[in-house]
């Protein structure tokens, strides 16, 4: 009998794209663990290092399998983990660990890997800089405040990031204040009326936040860094003051800021409500900001 022909190697077949990257909404919390067992919780490591300390690195064809043609990736493992769980369009995923071990490295390549899916995506990346780099505050409606220039800023990235795909989701301005707000037909016109206008801007966020998490014909991913600084008191910690406040010249809450406020209520789950009609959270916590511990260890239970 002729010999048998010798087993030709090939590359693994990459496994099945997931058909959305964000299932049944559930919560998880990914704690990404110390380096090594003992290391200082406190101290730094390369979030990168495929060896040593910093633990592993693999390639992994879950989050790059999404688009024909994608190539493999390397991942880490608690990466992997939180995108299992963003399985299906609701879902929630909360990224703790010791200071320096890579949460927010994980939280960017989840919003990048959603963004390639086909997701819209708000990416709030840096909450300590918001809470201090407003510029201004003016008073709205409801004892709500807007931060214009914050909100300007954010609408830009949805509308650089998914113009198209916001361009094609109704929107109705009916009810709007501001006159370049009541005349837009499309989420993406109501980002340009705040991009354009920033005496528009506090407005149309909160409006193009509530209609994104009502909305069902795209899934909507809000991605927060440095979420539990929406949680120190504002007593100690606070930046914004109004005259028109109910309690000046205490601050605002930060609850009462029409750029937080969502942020808030979103990650709160009241009545253990998901965030919207279709789509996910994803947030993780920073330990380089100053906060009591108290406030963090609350946070955390």
């Amino acid at each position: 009998a002729p010999a048998a022909a010798a087993p030709v190697e090939s590359a693994p077949a990459p496994a099945a794209a997931p058909a959305a990257l964000l299932p049944a909404f559930v919560d998880l919390h990914v704690h990404m663990p110390p380096p090594f067992p003992g290391a200082d919780p406190d101290a730094r490591y390369d979030p990168f290092a495929a060896t040593g300390p910093a633990g592993t690195i693999r390639e992994e064809w879950a989050l790059s399998a999404v688009r024909d043609g994608a190539k493999r990736i390397l991942l880490r493992p608690c990466t992997a983990a939180a995108a299992a769980t963003l399985a299906t369009e609701r879902g929630s995923v909360l990224l703790v660990g010791p200071r320096g071990c890579g949460k927010s490295a994980v939280l960017s390549t989840l919003v990048a890997s959603a963004r390639l899916s086909g997701q819209v995506v708000l990416f709030v990346r840096d909450v300590d800089r918001l809470q201090q780099q407003g510029f201004y505050i003016e008073a709205s409606s409801r004892g709500v405040f807007n931060l214009p220039v914050l909100s300007q800023e954010l609408l830009g990235q949805l509308l650089e990031a998914h113009g198209p795909q916001i361009d094609a989701i109704p929107f109705d301005g009916a009810g709007a204040h501001d006159e370049g707000l009541q005349k837009a037909t499309t989420v993406g016109d109501a980002c340009r009326a705040g991009v354009s206008d920033v005496e528009a801007a506090g407005e149309a966020y909160a409006a193009v936040l509530a209609r994104m998490e009502e909305q069902t014909a795209v899934p909507f991913v809000l991605a927060v860094d440095e979420y539990n600084m929406l949680y120190q008191p504002e007593s100690i910690y606070g930046t914004y003051f109004h005259k028109d406040h109910e309690n000046a010249p205490e601050a605002i809450p930060w609850r009462n800021i029409s750029l937080f406020a969502p942020l808030i209520k979103i990650g709160a789950k009241t009545d253990n409500a998901p965030a919207g009609a279709r789509g996910a959270f994803l947030a993780s916590i920073t330990h380089t900001r100053p906060q009591p511990r108290i406030v963090m260890r609350s946070f955390l239970e």
